[in-house]
């Protein structure tokens, strides 16, 4: 009997197909690689800037005193904001010998004829003020001398002698260094255009100038306080 593959099932068909296909190509597996997520770049961090401080600007707010003698040497204080170490003040262009303490400038003035006169205040940044006419010079004998003096003599050496004078009706009536007092003298010493001396033997007992309504200076020689300077302000 004569059999026709025309009449064979579809589905007999089919799976004859897979099966020569399956034995052609073999085993197959399929491996899908995910793909590759970028990784971010680490977070950028600023550098740290310290914050920039303005300077202080340089301001003069008072000189006291700001009237002296014309003979000098009246010491007076700068205050203010922005003074700093190593300042340099000019008076009427002449540069005067300054302390920088506690943020004040401590200042000896020079002799000058008597007026106005500007005052020059430097830092060493450079920063400049100019005080028109701050201080005035006056003559030496508009000021009262007359009241008790206290003070210290020289200190260079590391001591601390305290100097006292006492002037009555511009007479110098008494003197005295620590415990040494002087107060009777040969002849009354008269106060004269701000300045007194008194010389006993040859040499030098006291001497001193009125520089301020409250400032004086000199030079003392006795007791302790031997051959040495002082400064006073008046009580």
């Amino acid at each position: 009997m004569r059999h026709s593959l025309s009449g064979s099932s579809p589905r007999v068909s089919l799976v004859a197909l897979f099966a020569l296909l399956t034995l052609g190509c073999g085993d197959v597996t399929t491996v899908i690689t995910p793909p590759t997520t970028p990784r971010a770049p680490p977070p950028v961090v600023p550098p740290v800037v310290p914050p920039v401080v303005p300077p202080v600007m340089l301001s003069i707010t008072a000189l006291r005193p700001n009237v002296g003698s014309t003979g000098g040497e009246t010491p007076a204080t700068l205050t203010g904001t922005g003074l700093q170490e190593g300042t340099i003040v000019k008076i009427d262009g002449i540069t005067v010998r300054t302390t920088f303490y506690g943020g004040e400038v401590y200042l000896v003035t020079p002799a000058h004829a008597a007026g106005a006169a500007d005052v020059v205040v430097r830092n060493p940044d450079g920063t400049t003020v100019t005080l028109v006419g701050a201080f005035t010079y006056v003559a030496p004998d508009v000021f009262d001398f007359n009241g008790v003096w206290s003070g210290y003599a020289d200190q260079n050496d590391g001591t601390h002698q305290v100097v006292e004078f006492t002037i009555r009706d511009n007479v110098l009536t008494r003197v005295s260094c620590e415990n040494t007092v002087l107060s009777e003298f040969s002849a009354p010493v008269s106060v004269r255009n701000g300045a007194f001396s008194y010389t006993a033997g040859g040499g030098a007992l006291v001497s001193g100038r009125i520089v301020s309504d409250s400032a004086a200076v000199g030079v003392i020689n006795f007791g302790v306080c031997a051959g040495k300077t002082w400064d006073a302000r008046k009580r």
